[in-house]
């Protein structure tokens, strides 16, 4: 295939560029500060139609201006109709506490509550919302668009940030200890290192988070993470892990780790005593693989450090009086 690039006039930008399908659904096309519309062809000097052509996305002004992150977070897609505004703060307040400085959100669908939420990070100058289409032709659906968002996180990071973490809404990763993950990162990654991999416990969530911000106060305003405490025994290796990569070292990227590394660069495979993933799994239609779970080892109650924990409860609380003030809480769905 061919990558065709074309200006703002539609006029193209010469010479066309061979690419290759790799990974899975993904072309790289090269960079070009006057590109303003892209599309493939089978040679390079096919005919191309104004409707075959993709309009290329600006990127943040915030980059533009050369900003660089050591440490972004890719969030996987966004999909379905459970609650996700309160989800959504703490994930974005408790990785900013670990010293990431900005965010790449997925987003196929979602709520009145959890744009607002989306919409203020992203005017705060923090987030980018990539929306994805709800089309698709792949059986799998959620597991391709998840592939599909992975690729694009690699793609999209390269030269903006030298570490991202790919992980879940409802996947925090932890370090044990006062280390902060940008701490552990700067303390313990090697250059060799193109992924952290780290291993998982499941913390088991009995019930949806709650639906609007008027039956969060009602319960009490506590955050998810000082809600739910049986944890699993941290899975096997290689199990449902999560990563951190440097995307320029990663050439494809799995949903629990790496699947092709750059040449003469490694994956490093975090120790559980330094750092885990917490997952907090909601239980319901998870039944299979909570008895896979019990197989790892007994559960235990795990609790956030008090200190960090005040951190979070603290930071989630400013957000949602800021959004979401008690006198107008109810808003349009």
């Amino acid at each position: 295939l061919f990558c065709r690039l074309f200006d703002d006039q539609l006029q193209e930008i010469l010479p066309a560029t061979q690419s290759l399908v790799f990974p899975e659904f993904t072309i790289h096309c090269p960079p070009s500060n006057h590109a303003r519309f892209v599309a493939l062809s089978l040679n390079a000097l096919d005919a191309v139609k104004s409707q075959d052509m993709h309009k290329i996305q600006t990127v943040r002004k915030s980059y533009s201006k050369g900003e660089k992150s050591l440490l972004s977070v890719c969030l996987a897609p966004l999909w379905g109709t459970s609650p996700k505004w309160l989800l959504l703060i703490e994930f974005i307040e408790y990785y900013r506490l670990q010293g990431v400085e900005y965010f790449y959100v997925y987003r196929q669908s979602l709520d009145t509550y959890g744009d607002i939420v989306l919409n203020d990070y992203e005017n705060e100058g923090i987030l980018e919302i990539v929306n994805i289409n709800e089309t698709t032709n792949c059986l799998k659906r959620h597991r391709c668009r998840h592939e599909m968002q992975l690729q694009d996180c690699v793609f999209r990071t390269r030269g903006r940030s030298d570490w991202v973490a790919t992980v879940d809404l409802d996947e925090r990763i932890s370090v044990n200890g006062e280390f902060t993950l940008r701490q552990y990162i700067e303390s313990h990654a090697l250059p060799v290192n193109a992924e952290l991999r780290f291993r998982c416990r499941w913390l088991l969530r009995l019930k949806e988070t709650p639906a609007d911000p008027i039956q969060w106060r009602l319960e009490g305003s506590r955050v998810p993470m000082d809600v739910w405490h049986n944890t699993s025994h941290v899975a096997p290796l290689n199990h449902t892990t999560k990563s951190i990569i440097q995307p320029l070292k990663v050439e494809s990227m799995g949903v629990h780790q790496v699947l092709r590394f750059s040449p003469g660069t490694t994956v490093r495979l975090v120790p559980p005593e330094d750092a885990v993933v917490r997952h907090y799994r909601l239980t319901k239609g998870w039944a299979y693989f909570l008895k896979e779970a019990e197989t790892f080892g007994s559960f235990e109650d795990t609790y956030v450090a008090p200190k960090l924990l005040k951190a979070i409860q603290l930071a989630v609380n400013n957000k949602v009086n800021k959004l979401f003030p008690e006198s107008k809480t109810k808003v349009s769905k």
